[in-house]
């Protein structure tokens, strides 16, 4: 239908290269199929389609706005058609520029001169017709009434605008808000001025500040843009009227929208490490409805549009890419009565990574309670021995936007504020503030500090042991205990892969199903991957032989390269030479038992979960000797008879068959993209901002 109304308008203006807008596409179609339901007896505003732009639904009680739409356009096709055909290049070339911007809403000046007879007005009533055919208001104005008379409908300038015949330097035209005549020039597509050059300076400086005063209550910021309609000479203006789109209209898959928002919130994005470069600038944009949408910027985009993005500054946003919602990701926004606050420590994350936290513990009026965990910048930003103090004998409310859902280990719930987070603290005059303290008791609870143990802490309690000390640990009742062990890696498993098919989502392994493959993680439906580390290697420390494993976020730190560039360069049963480079090196990892032991393993396996320590390469005089590709089976017995012997890991209490741990469920995280972060599938006790996990 679209196609078949496209072909029409093209064909209807020919010879004229004519080619319709979306905007204009859409609202005819919908004005079509407004008449076909109302044949039938049905309402279109029973279905959920999307509104007609304003210029199809001016107010029919303005007769000013009904004059100038009151024309044949069947007549002014035709007359434009036959006037088009006589003119020249350069009249043709200044007609589609002077009508193109028009039709695309753009906001120009344009500057017509020549001598007498060379077909200035010609050309003017070509453009009148054609636009006038399309339904656009053109309003046509000349600085002497001999002049207006040759101008299709035209008018003194003094007379349709009501300038001030005692001018000056402050003037403004006599033109009210709300009256028929603003109405008119906020409709308006296209100012024609004739005989610029007989008309005062002032003259045109009144008209531009009255518009600006007029469109501003339309467009917000129109007193910062420039209108265009002082000028010398004769020109054309093109007035704007910008297609502005509400947030809830948006949809994916376009790029040419264009909205008008207030910048709620904005901040940096930097992944897990706040130290890296810029990997986008975040924002919260609210619209005049009150409907909000996230968006990034990339890091190319900041410094050309740094100046405008500025917390409360109202801007107008063109040729966005539009994408679908991350469902993963839920901005949350809390109030709440702060009850505890922790002091500001430094955690490592699931991810292993290093990150500045703090609680605080917020009460509903219910009496329901629940932590807020703020981490990186926003834990050191938010000061806690202030609210310690004052809180002691006063009650302090709070907000908490930007923040997010979270799930740990699937019972403890939790609420994380990272960068996108901000606070609002006893502020009387947030109506909610106010509302939730006229609720409390006179008698305030003094607010509780509580203590979070920094990682430097635990690692200090973590304990030593040695490889064939690990060797003795039931995988079962130990498996959220973290050690230390001191080892050189001497090689590398034979019978393994270095790296795995992760998928996407959950980054669980792929499993071949007949020809398909999938996740191996039941109900999940992804069916995507990507290769991540998972390198088997061999450590000794002189007491025994054990398998230590490096997945992809401590592998890329060891080797320097994500498995997924790696892969590209190697075959996936083949230990890339960058892999085996660290045979021969001695660590000292934090490592914890991999859960997923089988009851006839061997042996168990630890995952690294930090390289606190590098010795660097062990010379063979320092007891071990570096070997490549290390076996660990029943037939390389002979090359490891110097190793101490390997010892079974099944638990001394338990001798009987035993049902395997489950695997540590999984669900999708409730925070922010906004597309636009990327939370998407992520681990509920991974940290919102890690792009990498481990598998387990």
């Amino acid at each position: 239908m679209v196609d078949d109304i496209k072909f029409q308008l093209i064909s209807k203006y020919h010879p004229i290269k004519y080619n319709p807008t979306d905007i204009e596409l859409k609202d005819i179609l919908i004005e079509q199929i407004e008449y076909l339901l109302s044949k039938s007896g049905i309402s279109i505003d029973k279905f959920n389609l999307p509104q007609m732009t304003v210029r199809y639904k001016l107010d029919s009680t303005n007769t000013l706005i009904q004059d100038e739409l009151n024309y044949n356009a069947n007549d002014l096709e035709e007359q434009a058609n036959k006037l088009y055909l006589q003119l020249n290049d350069d009249q043709k070339k200044a007609f589609h520029l002077i009508v193109n911007s028009v039709i695309n809403k753009e906001s120009n000046f344009f500057f017509v001169s020549g001598h007498g007879g060379t077909g200035k007005t010609f050309l003017w009533n070509t453009i009148v017709s054609f636009l006038r055919a399309k339904k656009e208001i053109v309003l046509t104005v000349a600085s002497s009434g001999v002049a207006s008379l040759l101008l299709p409908n035209g008018r003194t300038a003094h007379s349709r605008f009501r300038i001030p015949v005692d001018i000056d330097e402050l003037s403004l035209c006599d033109i009210k808000h709300g009256t028929k005549l603003a109405e008119l020039l906020i409709e308006t597509s296209l100012i024609i001025w004739d005989e610029a050059l007989m008309t005062n300076r002032q003259c045109f400086e009144a008209l531009d500040r009255t518009l600006r005063d007029i469109l501003s209550e339309k467009y917000i910021n129109a007193i910062d843009k420039p209108f265009g309609v002082f000028t010398h000479g004769q020109l054309y203006v093109a007035i704007s009227r910008m297609n502005i789109i509400p947030i809830a209209e948006l949809r994916p898959g376009r790029y040419d929208y264009m909205i008008c928002v207030r910048i709620s919130r904005i901040w940096e994005f930097r992944g897990t490490n706040e130290d890296d470069n810029i990997k986008h600038l975040d924002l919260v944009l609210l619209d005049q409805k009150g409907d909000a949408i996230y968006a990034e910027i990339p890091p190319d985009a900041i410094p050309l549009l740094n100046q405008y993005l500025q917390e409360g500054n109202i801007v107008y946003i063109s040729k966005i890419t539009v994408n679908n919602a991350k469902p993963s990701y839920r901005a949350v926004d809390v109030i709440g009565k702060i009850i505890a606050v922790s002091n500001a420590a430094m955690i490592s994350t699931s991810s292993s990574d290093y990150r500045m936290r703090r609680i605080v513990k917020l009460q509903d009026l219910s009496g329901k309670t629940i932590d807020l965990s703020l981490s990186g910048k926003r834990a050191v930003e938010f000061d806690g021995e202030t609210i310690l103090e004052v809180g002691q004998n006063n009650h302090i409310i709070a907000i908490f936007v930007g923040t997010s859902m979270k799930i740990l280990k699937g019972t403890y719930e939790f609420l994380s504020g990272t960068t996108a987070c901000r606070w609002y603290i006893n502020e009387n005059d947030i109506p909610e503030i106010k509302m939730f303290q006229k609720c409390l008791p006179p008698h305030a609870d003094p607010i509780q500090k509580l203590y979070l143990q920094s990682d430097e802490d635990m690692q200090r309690s973590i304990e030593h042991k040695t490889l064939a000390e690990l060797k003795e640990i039931d995988p079962f009742v130990d498996k959220d205990e973290k050690y230390q062990c001191t080892a050189t890696i001497i090689g590398i498993q034979e019978r393994k892969t270095w790296c795995y098919q992760a998928c996407k989502l959950c980054n669980c392994k792929m499993i071949w199903d007949g020809s398909i493959l999938k996740c191996k993680k039941e109900n999940c439906p992804c069916r995507q991957y990507e290769y991540k580390y998972k390198i088997p290697f061999i450590a000794n420390d002189g007491t025994a032989s054990l398998e230590l494993v490096l997945f992809e976020k401590k592998g890329t730190e060891l080797i320097g390269r994500t498995a997924e560039t790696m892969k590209r360069q190697y075959d996936i049963n083949q230990t890339p030479p960058e892999i085996k480079a660290w045979i021969g090196h001695k660590f000292t990892f934090i490592v914890k038992v991999l859960p997923n032991i089988t009851i006839n393993a061997d042996e168990p396996s630890f995952e690294v979960l930090t390289i606190k320590e590098r010795f660097g390469r062990q010379h063979s005089s320092q007891g071990f000797k570096a070997t490549k590709n290390l076996p660990i089976s029943s037939s390389s017995s002979q090359q490891l008879h110097n190793l101490p012997p390997l010892v079974p890991i099944l638990s001394k209490k338990i001798q009987h068959e035993i049902e395997p741990p489950q695997d540590i469920q999984s669900m999708e995280v409730e925070p922010y993209n906004l597309e636009t972060s990327t939370l998407s599938g992520k681990r509920a006790y991974e940290d919102p901002n890690s792009t990498d996990q481990v598998n387990n």
